[in-house]
């Protein structure tokens, strides 16, 4: 599962091959309807969605954004010893922190590599370094905020003694036409930097385009019914995710999660299959859209799987495979030469996607919680628990300011979901 997510986002989505010339030519003007081994799909017709111009647009400069992280990859790094550090530069550090003379917990580090300016630390940590010397040790005179996390050190003064080591540059590789055939014809099939840009610009739309109108359509399609073995995997999957990145982001167990922000098990549960109904739909769709056009072939499958290669920096899809599982590898591929097909398949109607409305249902609390385990990146500042603290603190003041008809509403919502 976590393959399929992260791959659905990287930068390969958008350099699957263009596939508005494979397949059938059918315009699906009946529905389909056939046994698939997740469940019975009823397709959509595929000219029940459209895309608008906008979503088409690829400017130049977005071709030479994605270009340039895609050298970024390719990037080496230099050790500088002397000189002076400035505001974006990448260093290393040595410090150690006291207050009153004596060392406090969490206080030192060795070889921490920081973007000066950009560190997270305490303020006046970073600034207080701009300018100096590499190879220079610095005292820096500084206080704790009063609302810092943890409470021995809340609105302490302390000295931080820092010793700049280095600046580490990073040099970017240069865009030629035979950095492009080292690079990328592999698994691009190009080898000018002409033919990489057209590559990408027209990668980028059709990305664009497929990202626009898949949920639509997805919509549009009707599950008729789902395996059951399927979906009680699915939903284990999901609860093994989402249980395991509890631990590691808040280091809590499920129960105490739950417990935490005012959760039932079962109302958790239900979310899950849920979602677990909407991944299997959009299996199923994908499965019966690529067997109904014939989209899938070996050359098909090999170039698909090496541009994925070039994302994950391994050599073959048999590494891939090795990395991620096969039947991981063969969804992602599969995902992404149907939605790109489909994209090059609709209709382009002049103008922009009008905005939908806002929903006025209330929020749904174990929706939340699944939404919260996605949320990966933390501040530097505050540690673990306390993000959880935060969260359900804020929850309860939510709770707290909410209409005598708002909370009616929530608990006939929660009752109504417990009961089905």
């Amino acid at each position: 599962m976590n393959f399929k997510k992260i791959a659905t986002l990287s930068l390969c989505v958008c350099m699957s091959l263009s596939l508005a010339s494979c397949g059938s030519k059918s315009d699906n003007k009946k529905d389909t309807k056939k046994k698939v081994t997740k469940g019975e799909i009823v397709l959509a017709d595929y000219n029940s969605v459209k895309a608008y111009s906008k979503e088409a647009e690829v400017t130049d400069d977005t071709v030479q954004t994605t270009i340039d992280k895609l050298l970024d990859n390719y990037s080496t790094t230099k050790d500088v010893t002397e000189g002076k550090v400035k505001r974006g530069d990448k260093i290393s550090i040595d410090y150690i922190g006291k207050i009153d003379g004596v060392a406090f917990d969490g206080g030192t580090a060795q070889d921490q590599e920081i973007t000066l300016g950009y560190s997270g630390y305490i303020d006046g940590f970073d600034d207080g370094l701009e300018g100096k010397k590499i190879g220079e040790t610095v005292d820096l005179n500084l206080q704790f905020p009063d609302d810092y996390q943890k409470e021995e050190l809340k609105g302490k003064k302390c000295v931080f003694t820092v010793t700049i080591k280095k600046k580490i540059d990073k040099e970017v590789p240069k865009l030629d036409d035979k950095f492009v055939q080292d690079k990328f014809k592999k698994y691009y099939g190009v080898s000018t930097v002409k033919e990489l840009k057209e590559f990408m610009k027209n990668k980028l739309r059709t990305t664009q385009i497929s990202n626009a109108i898949w949920k639509d359509y997805v919509d549009k399609c009707e599950a008729k019914s789902y395996d059951s073995k399927e979906m009680d995997k699915t939903v284990k999957e999901m609860q093994t995710y989402y249980e395991s990145v509890y631990q590691s982001q808040y280091q809590v167990d499920l129960d105490t999660y739950l417990k935490a922000m005012n959760l039932e098990k079962k109302a958790w549960i239900n979310n899950l299959k849920d979602e677990a109904k909407k991944e299997l739909k959009e299996n199923m769709i994908v499965e019966e859209i690529a067997k109904k056009e014939k989209l899938m072939n070996d050359d098909i499958y090999k170039k698909v799987g090496l541009m994925y290669c070039q994302s994950y920096q391994v050599e073959s899809v048999e590494d891939l495979i090795s990395k991620f599982g096969k039947e991981k590898v063969d969804y992602v591929i599969k995902y992404t030469v149907v939605t790109e097909w489909l994209a090059n398949k609709v209709e382009i109607v002049k103008g922009e996607r009008p905005t939908e409305a806002p929903s006025e249902t209330g929020s749904n609390k174990s929706t939340e919680a699944t939404t919260e385990a996605k949320k990966s990146k933390k501040s530097k500042k505050k540690d673990a628990t306390e993000e959880v603290t935060e969260a359900i603190t804020e929850k309860k003041s939510e709770k707290e300011t909410e209409s005598e008809t708002e909370k009616s509403a929530e608990k006939d919502s929660e009752s109504e979901t417990e009961s089905k």
